[in-house]
């Protein structure tokens, strides 16, 4: 995730000043002659050089409208990495948990790692504030803690590396990693976005339930929404191999160590249950996720809630009209997004990591699909 929003940030002039959120799809094919889940298609097979863009899953819902399109290398039933979308699921368990007794939102970290693990593991100009983390900073993007990656160059280095040699991008190497890097400032005084918050997520959890996390993934979410086809990828898990610099490859060395912050497999229509059940209190209190109380993070345009991104152009730049989307992207294209106002929810991937930019510009085109 960090790489794609380290291009996002690269790229956002691109996004104001070239983009055209509400282009006509008459541009592409003739409108009367397809139904809505065609126009899509044929806006993906567009898209499509077998050099970035491979295939693509995309599922939208509003009301009872249904439309579901692929292209490419992917069917509409493919599983696939859904990457950090993982960290919605990880704070669906961790509010479940709180419901249940079993933690509290102020619980701080140091009632769960170990002091080995936690100590030095956050200080701001000279002084330690580790244990001063709690779990409700942790879901919140709000502890100061550092990315793995802090820009593009570095988080190229990491995914390829991290594809090559899977087995040394472990829970201990990113503690040491932010422990070298140091903290962005004092934890609740700001957001910044970062994988380990949810990664340590992962780690209590299974502390705390004195099982794995895929149990608790089973538990919480997968049996009560009956998400056939959804788990978290073990040594062995197959998906489609993700384009990485115009290069398909191999993801599945390193899903195994993404664990809470990226690890789960998934489908479209498996991620839409979740995503409506996320945003609509089936799985816990609404309170949990006050759509209202939100934090810039480091990427333009995006705030971060509890277990949420939120991504609002219009919002600072009225001028373009673009549809806001709160929910979750991915490093790999995978999301998974709700827009309010339209009460539209939209699921998939495009399986790359090329061009950050190409789902928000086909998913703001989708929605204008939906909506006709």
């Amino acid at each position: 995730m960090s790489l794609l929003m380290g291009k996002l940030n690269i790229l956002i002039s691109t996004l104001i000043f070239g983009f055209l959120p509400h282009q006509e799809v008459s541009d592409y094919i003739a409108l009367e002659s397809l139904d809505k889940d065609e126009q899509i298609e044929n806006l993906i097979f567009e898209q499509i050089d077998n050099e970035n863009l491979y295939g693509a899953v995309f599922h939208i819902e509003q009301g009872d409208e249904v439309i579901r399109s692929a292209a490419g290398n992917l069917e509409t039933d493919e599983q696939f990495s859904i990457a950090s979308v993982t960290k919605m699921f990880t704070a669906s368990v961790i509010f479940q948990m709180a419901e249940d007794g079993l933690l509290t939102m102020d619980d701080t970290i140091d009632m769960y790692l170990t002091p080995e693990e936690y100590s030095g593991l956050h200080v701001y100009e000279g002084v330690e504030y580790s244990e001063a983390i709690t779990i409700g900073q942790l879901v919140s993007q709000t502890t100061g803690l550092p990315a793995y990656a802090e820009n593009e160059a570095e988080g190229l280095t990491l995914v390829e590396e991290s594809i090559d040699n899977g087995a040394s991008f472990t829970f201990t190497s990113k503690l040491n990693s932010a422990k070298e890097k140091g903290a962005r400032f004092i934890n609740g005084e700001g957001a910044y976005y970062a994988d380990l918050n949810y990664d340590i997520l992962g780690e209590i959890i299974e502390r705390v339930s004195e099982d794995t996390l895929g149990s608790q993934y089973e538990q919480y979410i997968f049996e009560p929404l009956e998400l056939s086809d959804t788990f978290l990828a073990e040594a062995g898990s197959e998906v489609p191999p993700v384009v990485v610099n115009g290069e398909e490859r191999d993801i599945t060395p390193i899903l195994e160590n993404m664990h809470a912050s990226g690890g789960l497999i998934s489908t479209s229509n498996d991620l839409m249950i979740f995503l409506k059940s996320f945003f609509n209190g089936v799985m816990f209190d609404e309170s949990f996720i006050d759509p209202d109380a939100l934090e810039d993070i480091q990427f333009y345009f995006h705030q971060y809630g509890n277990g949420f991104m939120n991504f609002d152009v219009s919002a600072e730049v009225p001028v373009f009209d673009m549809h806001p989307l709160a929910g979750h992207a991915g490093i790999n294209g995978s999301f998974a997004f709700y827009n309010r106002e339209l009460d539209l929810y939209i699921t998939g991937t495009t399986n790359q990591a090329s061009n950050p930019m190409l789902n928000y510009e086909l998913i703001q085109q989708f929605i204008d699909i939906a909506e006709e």
